[in-house]
């Protein structure tokens, strides 16, 4: 149980360091910084996070806000208890 416990916390960690590289990246479009390759959209971040935290089965812990304008996201702490348990 504690193996599958840091299974699922690293997971959770490396999609939320996807999420926060992306969000730098929005910032930096919004305040006119350019970066290599196509712009990032708010809409394609939420549609990109979305498959990959159901990809990686912790759409129960990790909630995308798809009716949101802009990239957000939570983490259901009580879920996330649950699923130690």
């Amino acid at each position: 149980a504690a193996q599958k416990t840091q299974q699922r916390n690293e997971r959770i960690d490396a999609l939320t360091r996807q999420a926060d590289q992306w969000t730098g990246k929005l910032t930096d479009q919004d305040e006119g910084v350019k970066h290599r390759g196509r712009k990032l959209s708010d809409s394609g971040a939420k549609a990109r996070f979305y498959h990959a935290v159901s990809e990686a089965h912790l759409s129960r812990i990790i909630k995308v806000d798809l009716a949101e304008e802009l990239f957000s996201y939570h983490i259901d702490d009580k879920a996330k208890r649950l699923a130690e348990m």
